[in-house]
């Protein structure tokens, strides 16, 4: 029998972007980064001062 070892596979670090939307480039480049890196990235998911674009045609 073999003997397992107590110690838990190690957790990824979770990283927490927070600001303005208005810097929305900035947070893409650290996201990518910090993605990058192996880290879990929690962030906007969409910039809400931009309009919202349909991705369906309307037909009139």
């Amino acid at each position: 029998m073999q003997h397992q070892s107590s110690k838990a596979a190690p957790h990824p670090t979770i990283v927490a972007l927070c600001g303005s939307t208005r810097y929305w480039e900035q947070l893409a480049e650290a996201n990518l980064y910090e993605t990058a890196a192996g880290r879990i990235v929690l962030a906007p998911g969409c910039n809400m001062k931009q309009p919202l674009r349909t991705h369906h045609a309307r037909s009139t």
